[in-house]
């Protein structure tokens, strides 16, 4: 989604930028808008996709159980 400056190395990293946000209403203004503009654009939100991934997923995993195949990892 391209937005770094929510990307923290650790925890208290992450506690101090949620507590800036919250003290900051013009820098959390700003956050939501670069999310509201990206999130018909990237991977994330596509729900249609993603549904189609998931259902993908629960159809290879049925295959393999009842090939008698043990559980693996695959990507869809």
């Amino acid at each position: 989604m391209n937005v770094p400056e929510l990307v923290t190395g650790n925890l208290s990293d992450y506690e101090a930028r949620a507590v800036a946000l919250a003290r900051g209403p013009a820098a959390l203004a700003a956050v939501k808008q670069k999310l509201m503009a990206n999130r018909l654009a990237t991977p994330l939100f596509d729900t249609a996709r993603w549904t189609r991934n998931v259902e993908a997923a629960y159809t290879q995993m049925w295959e393999r159980r009842q090939r008698g195949e043990a559980p693996a990892h695959f990507s869809v």
